[in-house]
C-alpha cells in the first residue's frame, strides 16, 4: 500500500534501511586505502552509532549541512568551496579571524566520527563516509605528519559538505587524481577553513608587516594556524600577501632544509593526544559501561577487543572514577584502612590525602587507641542522635559479623553523606547494599615508591 501511494518499489525501502557507507577518499595517486582498514573504519562507525543509541543521544546532534555542489550549475567550483568554508566557519561560531584550536576536538564535539589508522602507504591521506543511518565518519592516516592529518580531516569534511550526492557506493573506487575537480574543491575548502583570509591578513600585518618574508615567518604562521609550510605558502600566494616568485623562493629554501616526506618545523602531536585522551566515543563508552547499560561482552565488541582486555579497561575506568571522587569527597574511615597504611609506613600519606575531609567514628578511634595508633587531622564523630543509633542497631542485627568499628564507620558515612573508605569485604558489601558510596585503597605495597598518591578503586 505504502509503495503504491508513494509510487516507489518496495525494494527501495529496504535499500534505504540497509544503506551502506559510500566511501570517498583523498589520494595523490590511484592508491586505495587497504580493505582491512576500511573494514575497521566501518565497524567503528557502526559501533559509534549503536553506542549513541544505547546511551540515548542518537539524535542529540544534527548532521553536517549539505552544501551540494552541482556541476554545470556552479560554474566556479573553487570559489564555491571557499564560500562554503566561509559559511561553515560562521555556522560553527568560529568567526573569520581566529585559528582553530583543535580541529579534532571541534569535529568530535559535533558528532563527526573520527578514526585514525596507521596506513604506511602515505599516498593515502584519508577517507570519509556518510549515510543517513550512521552519519558522517572520517578516517585519517596516522602515519602522516600532524599537519597532514589536520589538513586531511578538513579536506574530507569538505567532501561531506559539498559532495554528499557522491556517497552512493558501498565500495570505494580507486582514489581520485589530485587534480580532479572534486579533490581541488575539497583542498580549497580545507585551506580556507583552516587559514581564513581575514585572519591570515591580520596576523601578517601584525607580525610581519612590510619586511621581506623569511623562513622564520613561515614557521610562525604555520604554527599559529596549525598547518604545513606548504599550505601556508600557498595561502600567502592565494591571498597575494606574497608573490608567486617569493613563494617559490620560500618553498625551495624550506625544501633544502627538511628531510624527504618530513614536515619542516613540525607541530607537536599534543592536540591529537588531548583529543584521544577524552573524545566523545570514549566518554559514551565509559558512560555505558560504568552505568551498567552494556554487558562486558558488549563492551568488548564495541572496543573490538577481547573480553579479558575489556575487563581490564573497565577496571581502570572504575579506578579513575573512584580516585576522582575521593580527590574531593569526604570519607568515613574504618580501622582496617588505618592499620594497612600504618603497616606500610604510609600513615602520613593518608593524613595528607584527606586533610580536612576525613571523618572517624569514636568507635574506630577506640579500636585504634587499643593499638596505640592515632590519625592526625581526622574529625572524630560521636553518635548521639536516636536515628543514628537505630540505624546502627538495625545494621548490627542484619550483619552480626561486623565489628563495632565497621558499624560506626558505616553509620557516620550514612548520616554525614560521606564515602566509606574500607578494606573490609563485609563492610564494603553492607555499605553497597545500603546505597553508601564505597572506595577501597589498592596497591599498598607501591606506596613507598609513590609518595604523592596511590591508585584507588571501587570493587
Amino acid at each position: 500500500m505504502a509503495a503504491r501511494i508513494l509510487g516507489r518499489q518496495i525494494g527501495d525501502f529496504f535499500k534505504e534501511e540497509h544503506e551502506a557507507f559510500a566511501l570517498l577518499y583523498r589520494a595523490e595517486t590511484d592508491a586505495s586505502a587497504p580493505s582491512e582498514t576500511r573494514t575497521h573504519f566501518e565497524r567503528f562507525c557502526k559501533a559509534y552509532r549503536e553506542l549513541e543509541e544505547i546511551v540515548g543521544v542518537a539524535d542529540s546532534l544534527l548532521q553536517p549541512p549539505d552544501y551540494s555542489f552541482i556541476p554545470g550549475v556552479h560554474s566556479k567550483p573553487l570559489q564555491f568551496a571557499a564560500q562554503v568554508a566561509f559559511s561553515e566557519r560562521e555556522r560553527l561560531g568560529l568567526g573569520l579571524l581566529d585559528p582553530l584550536e583543535n580541529i579534532f576536538r571541534l569535529f568530535d564535539d559535533r558528532g563527526i566520527k573520527i578514526f585514525r589508522s596507521d596506513m604506511q602507504d602515505q599516498d593515502v591521506s584519508g577517507l570519509s563516509g556518510f549515510s543517513r543511518g550512521y552519519g558522517a565518519g572520517i578516517l585519517v592516516n596516522s602515519a602522516n605528519t600532524v599537519e597532514r592529518q589536520v589538513f586531511s580531516l578538513a579536506h574530507e569534511y569538505g567532501h561531506i559538505l559539498m559532495h554528499r550526492s557522491f556517497y552512493k557506493s558501498p565500495q570505494p573506487s580507486a582514489g581520485l587524481s589530485r587534480e580532479h575537480e572534486l579533490e581541488l574543491m575539497a583542498s580549497a575548502f580545507a585551506a580556507n577553513f583552516l587559514v581564513p583570509e581575514a585572519g591570515l591578513r591580520e596576523a601578517f600585518l601584525r607580525d610581519i608587516g612590510d619586511k621581506r618574508v623569511g623562513v622564520e615567518d613561515i614557521v610562525h604562521l604555520k604554527w599559529l594556524f596549525r598547518v604545513s609550510a606548504e599550505v601556508m605558502i600557498r595561502r600567502l600566494i592565494d591571498t597575494t600577501l606574497v608573490s608567486q616568485t617569493e613563494g617559490q623562493r620560500l618553498t625551495e629554501e624550506i625544501d633544502s632544509r627538511r628531510q624527504p616526506r618530513k614536515e619542516f618545523a613540525p607541530l607537536s602531536d599534543e592536540l591529537i593526544k588531548e583529543w584521544e585522551a577524552n573524545n566523545r566515543f570514549s566518554h559514551l563508552l565509559k558512560r555505558a559501561a560504568l552505568g551498567g547499560m552494556i554487558s562486558l561482552g558488549k563492551l568488548a565488541a564495541l572496543l573490538d577487543t577481547t573480553v579479558l582486555e575489556a575487563r581490564s579497561k573497565l577496571q581502570a575506568w572504575r579506578k579513575e572514577i573512584s580516585f576522582a571522587q575521593l580527590s574531593s569527597a569526604t570519607v568515613s574511615v574504618d580501622s582496617s584502612v588505618v592499620i594497612d597504611f600504618h603497616l606500610t609506613g604510609s600513615l602520613l600519606l593518608l593524613e595528607e590525602l584527606f586533610t580536612g575531609r576525613m571523618l572517624m567514628s569514636d568507635l574506630v578511634e577506640e579500636e585504634l587507641a587499643m593499638s596505640k595508633m592515632k590519625v592526625l587531622g581526622a574529625e572524630v564523630v560521636i553518635l548521639t542522635q536516636d536515628a543514628e543509633w537505630a540505624f546502627f542497631g538495625e545494621v548490627k542485627r542484619n550483619k552480626p559479623g561486623l565489628g563495632y568499628g565497621e558499624l560506626g564507620a558505616i553509620t557516620v558515612a550514612k548520616f554525614r553523606r560521606a564515602s566509606l573508605l574500607t578494606n573490609d569485604r563485609q563492610a564494603r558489601q553492607t555499605a553497597e547494599e545500603l546505597g553508601i558510596p564505597v572506595s577501597v585503597p589498592l596497591a599498598f605495597w607501591n606506596m613507598r615508591s609513590k609518595p604523592t598518591g596511590f591508585p584507588l578503586g571501587t570493587q
